[in-house]
């Protein structure tokens, strides 16, 4: 009776193992991952192997069925790769915009927090310069997206490695410079300026622009009058915003005076 007991319970485990897999299938149709299922059919397999070998008292056939149950478990390794692999890529599209495969706002964001708890411990402080192309809305829609898409490219190969470049809007590139004041992100903006626009008169065969573009930016630091972080890419716009008002193009560092004190209270 014991003897009988070793290799049915196994069976009833199997059995057990492959109903709660057939029955989570049914459930979650087409969403069910097939690594799942084959990682139930190796358990099953090993399971019944187990009890074969037992009730059979032969080693061949534990030897067959346990061959069967190590192909469904390499299989399922298999699968949940390539599951893990398209989760991944999920992912990453989930913080990547797809025009200019820069980081979007979602993740900015997020880096940015992260950031400003930062330097409210450590005082360091950081800088964001907001990169805008010039008469943007007067450029053909082509010429929008091709230029946006450059200018992702010219400062992908001008900030440093440890900043973080993101696309904020349609037509905004943003920096977050860590461990940088507002001037020292000027001379950075301006080697990006340049090379936007050596890029755009024809130099990079891949621009696909129809016309030479210039981008103007706005930067601003973080101080101690800045009580979230979302404020510091307010005046980074606000400067970028009082250049474009002045009629001027180029690299504009925001001060804070009477006017930004009105202009913040306003779109708070």
């Amino acid at each position: 009776m014991k003897y009988q007991a070793l290799h049915i319970l196994p069976l009833a485990a199997a059995a057990i193992a492959t109903g709660v897999a057939l029955l989570q299938a049914s459930k979650m149709g087409e969403r069910q991952p097939k690594s799942h299922m084959r990682f139930a059919a190796a358990a099953a397999l090993f399971l019944i192997a187990f009890a074969a070998g037992l009730a059979m008292r032969d080693d061949r056939v534990l030897l067959v069925v346990a061959s069967l149950a190590i192909l469904a478990l390499a299989g399922g390794m298999v699968q949940l790769g390539k599951e893990l692999r398209v989760i991944a890529e999920i992912v990453a599209e989930q913080r990547i915009d797809f025009m200019t495969k820069l980081y979007n706002r979602r993740t900015f964001d997020e880096r940015l927090l992260a950031e400003h708890s930062r330097t409210k411990r450590t005082g360091i402080g950081y800088a964001v310069a907001v990169f805008e192309i010039d008469n943007f809305h007067n450029l053909s829609e082509e010429d929008r997206v091709n230029g946006m898409k450059l200018l992702g490219k010219a400062l992908s190969e001008s900030v440093r490695h440890t900043d973080t470049l993101a696309s904020i809007a349609f037509h905004q590139v943003a920096v977050l410079m860590v461990d940088t004041r507002a001037e020292g992100g000027v001379i950075g903006a301006e080697r990006a300026r340049e090379r936007f626009f050596f890029r755009s008169c024809g130099h990079d065969p891949e621009s696909n622009v129809t016309r030479p573009l210039t981008v103007s930016v706005g930067i601003a630091a973080f101080d101690e009058s800045v009580a979230e972080q979302s404020e510091v890419v307010k005046n980074a716009e606000l400067a970028l915003n009082r250049m474009r008002g002045e009629g001027r193009s180029g690299v504009e560092v925001f001060k804070r005076d009477n006017r930004d004190k009105r202009h913040l209270e306003a779109v708070a």
